[in-house]
């Protein structure tokens, strides 16, 4: 028994005197797949007035939508780093922070390491 081919395909001997057809795979997809990536901005950092006006525009939205929270930007001395902080307007507590805090204090033992004034250890009792 002989078993037509499709158009590019050879017949090929199964072992019992029938012949098997051939297909070729698929092609591919005509659609790329899509990879997560991230990309590298050379966008400069934003400068302290630009920073200042988005905390501006932060804030407008937390009260334009009657949530009692607000944005404030905080230099933390020991690092050098712009620290911005959600907190609740009535009793100050920090919702989110960014950096986070363990960035913060990495940086501050970072610096002082450098400048030899100690060391970085983390020491759990």
């Amino acid at each position: 028994m002989t078993i037509p081919s499709v158009k590019g395909s050879p017949p090929t001997a199964t072992g019992d005197g029938a012949t098997a057809l051939v297909k070729e795979p698929p092609p591919p997809s005509s659609r790329p797949i899509q990879k997560a990536t991230v990309e590298k901005t050379n966008a400069p950092n934003p400068t302290p007035a630009q920073t200042a006006k988005a905390a501006t525009q932060v804030n407008n939205s937390f009260t334009k939508s009657g949530q009692n929270l607000q944005a404030v930007i905080e230099l933390d001395k020991a690092s050098g780093i712009n620290v911005v902080k959600i907190q609740d307007k009535s009793t100050n507590e920090v919702i989110s922070q960014f950096p986070p805090k363990a960035i913060v204090a990495m940086a501050e033992a970072i610096n002082q390491s450098l400048d030899k004034k100690g060391q970085m250890l983390d020491v759990n009792a």
